[in-house]
Order: structure tokens, then C-alpha cells, then sequence
């Protein structure tokens, strides 16, 4: 929980306002938050499921690249989402950098950043490839989309895993 400044009201993990006052919360400093296991297992879910979708997002260009020639109109186009897809990805990881997870999810939590920057990579590499025209590029950007869909299914497994076996 993130204690609002003002009037010390515990708002959820994420807010950017304070749901009894208004005030601005200043948690996003650089310090960091430690989450108990509940809360964690919350945060983690809402994260994980915005990342899929962006995976999926992500995936879903890479096919249809690999199927179609692509107009420039149409190559600027899909930079232009892959761009709101990186944006939110960025979004996700400074939340994941901004709090300590409990001991048993340190694991879960290392391997969702790495699954994270892999994502990114794959972005950053799509969006060069569109740039320059290149199927080379387009092949690795998606080759990393799909690494990264790997290790988060190994994050999410693990995750289940530790929340049915604690």
C-alpha cells in the first residue's frame, strides 16, 4: 500500500492520487516499495495481464509483417503502435523496478523484468526493420517477442506455482 503524505490514508499499490484527499501521491521517488505477499500477488497480476496483452499486440504485427508486403503508410502506421506498445511496456517496468517483492516472488520478479526488456528488444528491432525495409530485422524483432513470451509463461508458471504451494 502506498500512505498518502497528506491525510495518511493507505491507497492501492499503482495510484497516482490519493482516493480519500486528492493529494498527489510521491511514492514514484526512488524509493522503492516493499509489497507483503497479498500485495504483491496483486500488483503482480494487474502487470502481468497489461503485459500480455501488449505481447500479444506484439506478436499479432510480427505475423501479419511476415505475411504481407507493407506499404511506408502502412510501416509508419504500425511504428507508430509499436511505439504506444513500448511506451506502455516502460510503464510496467518502472512500476516492477519501483517495489521489493517478498522473498519467495524474487525469482518470478527477476525473470518478468528479463522478460520485459526482451519484449522491448523486440520492439526496438521491429521499429529499425521498418525503418530500413529489412525482413532480417523483422525476423529477429520477432524471434525476441517470442523468447520473451517464453519466459513470461516461466514467470506466470512459477507465480501459480508459489500462490498453490506456499
Amino acid at each position: 500500500m502506498v500512505i498518502c503524505d497528506n491525510c495518511k490514508t493507505e491507497n492501492k499499490i499503482g495510484a497516482k492520487f490519493c482516493c480519500e484527499c486528492g493529494q498527489k501521491l510521491l511514492f514514484q521517488s526512488n524509493k522503492k516499495i516493499k509489497l507483503t505477499n497479498n500485495e504483491y500477488e496483486e500488483f503482480y497480476r494487474e502487470k502481468a495481464n497489461s503485459t500480455n496483452v501488449v505481447l500479444i499486440n506484439v506478436l499479432s504485427i510480427s505475423e501479419s509483417l511476415n505475411n504481407t508486403g507493407i506499404s511506408y503508410e502502412m510501416a509508419s502506421f504500425i511504428r507508430k503502435k509499436l511505439k504506444n506498445e513500448k511506451n506502455q511496456l516502460l510503464k510496467i517496468l518502472e512500476k516492477f523496478n519501483s517495489v521489493y517483492p517478498p522473498n519467495i516472488f524474487v525469482n518470478v520478479h527477476e525473470n518478468f523484468i528479463s522478460a520485459t526488456k526482451d519484449l522491448l528488444e523486440g520492439i526496438i528491432e521491429f521499429c529499425n526493420a521498418l525503418k530500413l525495409g529489412s525482413q532480417e530485422h523483422m525476423d529477429k524483432g520477432g524471434f525476441l517477442a517470442e523468447w520473451a513470451g517464453s519466459k513470461y509463461t516461466k514467470s506466470i508458471d512459477e507465480f501459480i506455482n508459489i500462490i498453490n504451494n506456499p
